[in-house]
């Protein structure tokens, strides 16, 4: 299966055209996680403006004062992946110094798992925590060299991974202790929790340099985790809102996440080739489906906390022209044509 490389670029530059005239200063998740998937897309398509963009934006942010690292922010790294794309070493400054604090303040739970920055329980785990700060962490690890932070990344994966995954279908619970129960599993199998799920062992392995002890234990995760998605991929190539309920409505934003990743691996020999290409080019065939003339991205699951139902996940609203929505979208698009 192919897809023309103009066919993404055009439905990139629809989505691009919308949703940058929106004002991205503010640093949001949404907003955080848009730029970076304009990187990929400058990348991939050779496009420079989407990069002039992000540059723009993160010159407004310095003028108005926001920082670049903030412990309620660190679920998306933009300043990372701006280092990565022009070179320039400001964009890490005082990196190690807030990896440091954000490893040494971060609460954890009776297992040592990190906990939501505000939880003042001390109970409240989730994969998209556990996905950042992981992420943070290998990154320290590989700018300074120092394999203990290597160690604490993968520590966090080895205690989510015994506290969140489902042994039956290896799936990922969305959280843990959002409820008056610290001990309390958010139910089903959230889509975008999978995604986010496999965002994190990703970037981790990227960081981890091959003789690095646990090098293989990262790579044997995201093999068993790419394993267990593809046998819930549906017919035309979606992955759906709960991830093993076909009835469940088809997730574009997951969807969109996952065909990055799982390219990602492919491209890093770190999973076969087949039959993960395969399920990967279906998978953003079936996206571009979910894209309006006007440059919004429909059936986008709306982003939250952990739940305390399944029914509460299954009735999670799906918008169209949303932030969030469309950086997945452009991931998805990008990830074909990525060298790296």
């Amino acid at each position: 299966m192919n897809i023309e490389k103009e066919t993404l670029q055009h439905a990139v530059e629809v989505v691009f055209q919308r949703t940058a005239r929106k004002d991205c200063t503010l640093q949001t998740f949404a907003n955080d996680l848009f730029l970076e998937s304009l990187l990929y897309c400058s990348e991939a398509f050779g496009r420079n403006v989407y990069q002039e963009y992000v540059l723009n934006v993160m010159n407004k942010r310095e003028k108005q004062g926001f920082f670049q690292f903030s412990r309620k922010q660190f679920y998306t790294f933009l300043p990372y992946n701006l280092w990565i794309s022009t070179g320039e070493e400001k964009y890490l400054k005082d990196f190690i110094r807030f990896a440091s604090e954000l490893k040494e303040s971060i609460g954890r739970d009776k297992d040592g798992a990190v906990v939501a920055p505000d939880d003042g329980r001390k109970c409240r785990i989730s994969v998209i925590i556990l996905q950042g700060y992981a992420t943070i962490m290998s990154r320290a690890g590989a700018l300074t060299g120092d394999t203990g932070w290597f160690d604490e990344a993968m520590n966090q994966f080895d205690i989510y991974r015994k506290a969140l995954r489902d042994e039956k279908t290896g799936l990922w619970h969305h959280g843990r202790g959002w409820s008056d129960d610290p001990s309390f599993l958010s139910p089903g199998f959230w889509n975008q929790a999978q995604a986010w799920c496999l965002r994190g062992m990703s970037e981790v392995l990227d960081c981890f340099p091959t003789s690095y002890s646990e090098y293989g234990k990262m790579l044997s995760m995201i093999n068993e985790t790419a394993l267990s998605l593809i046998r819930f991929q549906d017919k035309a190539g979606m992955w759906h809102q709960i991830t093993d309920l076909p009835d469940s409505y088809p997730e574009t934003g997951g969807t969109a996440l996952l065909a990055f990743y799982l390219m990602k691996a492919v491209r890093k020999k770190w999973i076969p080739e087949q039959p993960f290409t395969d399920a990967t080019l279906k998978a953003i065939t079936a996206v571009l489906k979910y894209l309006n003339r006007d440059g919004s991205v429909s059936n986008v699951s709306y982003f939250t906390d952990p739940l305390r139902t399944e029914e509460g996940y299954r009735h999670l609203p799906a918008f169209s022209g949303e932030t969030q929505g469309a950086a997945l979208f452009l991931m998805a698009c990008a990830a074909p044509f990525l060298l790296t």
